[in-house]
């Protein structure tokens, strides 16, 4: 499972996401929970999700920040591999 949002950032100019990820397999109460620069979340996101489904979480995150929505832009549920 993986959850992304914008967050407000106390320096300007600079945007900050929280990412949820529990891992498919893990221990289902175990959620890593991260509030990170924008760099980042995308590396993160990439290394699970591949580079053009990375930046289509952030864009989204984003999208739903710029609409003044707060809650999560991205629920996603990961499948078998």
């Amino acid at each position: 499972m993986i959850r992304i949002r914008r967050v407000k950032s106390a320096i300007p100019l600079v945007r900050m996401y929280e990412l949820e990820i529990r891992r498919q397999g893990g221990d289902p109460n175990k959620i890593e929970q991260l509030v990170v620069r924008r760099g980042l979340a995308v590396r993160r996101l990439e290394g699970m999700l591949g580079i053009g489904d990375a930046w289509s979480f952030i864009h989204e995150a984003d999208r739903q920040w710029g609409t003044g929505n707060r809650a999560w832009a991205v629920e996603f549920e990961e499948t078998g591999r």
